[in-house]
């Protein structure tokens, strides 16, 4: 009897360090305010990479969206925001936003450079600073369909080309 009492409270004693220990694994890997909307983006996949021809852009431009947007909601907001902007998007513009908006251009960057390739690259390539949201611009001013140009920028119909 003396060893079973034993076995029991040796398995009680490794039971209580178990639940010990799995609570300061929990306590490790429960998300911070700042990663907690953030989706791993390893279990959705890769985007599909962008040369820069117009036949591809609207749904490459679409499912970038789509990706960055899974990573960071706001990215999407972001994104629309540069796509109608008339004005620039300068480094100083995204320090006056915060350092969220700072983060966000930098992640843009990085998913875009990874997924254009020749000409898109080369857009990329040429943006100097942490100006993303302004490649986006340049991107979506070049390769919009003329009449959803029109939409966001009015001279656009005017414009020759």
């Amino acid at each position: 009897m003396m060893q079973m009492k034993s076995v029991m409270e040796n398995m009680q004693s490794r039971l209580v360090m178990t639940e010990n220990a799995l609570v300061e694994a929990r306590a490790a890997i429960v998300p911070t305010p700042k990663t907690a909307s953030l989706v791993d983006t390893r279990s959705i996949g890769k985007a599909p990479s962008f040369s820069g021809e117009h036949k591809e852009w609207h749904d490459w431009s679409f499912q970038f969206t789509a990706y960055m947007g899974s990573a960071n909601a706001r990215a999407i907001d972001a994104l629309k925001a540069a796509a109608t902007s008339e004005l620039a998007i300068t480094s100083g513009s995204l320090h006056l936003m915060g350092d969220e908006y700072l983060e966000m251009s930098t992640q843009l960057y990085f998913g875009l450079a990874m997924l254009c390739k020749g000409a898109a690259l080369t857009t990329i390539k040429n943006v100097t600073g942490n100006k993303s949201l302004d490649a986006w611009r340049a991107f979506v001013r070049a390769l919009r369909p003329r009449e959803s140009r029109a939409a966001t920028c009015p001279h656009a119909a005017a414009a020759p080309g």
